[in-house]
């Protein structure tokens, strides 16, 4: 009989263990300028580089996006992209979006972010691949530190 106990205490661990590394981390910001989604890092050429990470995300106001990885006992790799496309062929019940920028060491890199297909930051994102280069999320400001749409106000 207690052989019958080790086996099932067993088999509970391993479905734990299963059922922890099929669970997509997800999180999105009341204001929707942050969230975190799954990601996978790919050359400019489109061929995956590594497997789908844990993504932090801050969207700034012209469209530039700071993107920081969690890493395996290492630090975080941060870097800065701006949003590309979005997949035609997702999984199901989720929705890809395709980023291109430059991974820390300069070397041009696409990120594929995967988030559920109804989160609060889908429609948010296919909002932003409508808007044209350069436009805010915020009335009143170009995208640029320190300048204003406002009549009047100066660079």
């Amino acid at each position: 009989m207690e052989y019958v106990w080790l086996a099932l205490a067993v088999a509970v661990m391993a479905f734990f263990t299963w059922f922890g590394f099929r669970i997509e981390p997800h999180w999105v910001a009341k204001d929707l300028s942050r969230f975190i989604g799954n990601a996978q890092l790919m050359t400019d050429k489109g061929e995956p580089v590594g497997r789908f990470r844990e993504t932090r995300v801050l969207i700034e106001p012209n469209g530039e996006m700071f993107i920081d990885q969690r890493r395996f006992m290492r630090r975080r790799d941060s870097s800065v992209f701006r949003l590309m496309a979005e997949s035609d062929d997702p999984p199901r019940s989720r929705a890809v979006f395709v980023m291109r920028g430059h991974t820390k060491d300069g070397t041009p890199a696409l990120l594929a972010i995967r988030v559920p297909a109804r989160s609060r930051i889908a429609p948010h994102l296919r909002a932003m691949l409508a808007r044209p280069p350069g436009a805010t999320d915020r009335p009143g400001t170009t995208g640029r530190p320190g300048a204003t749409d406002r009549p009047g106000a100066t660079d």
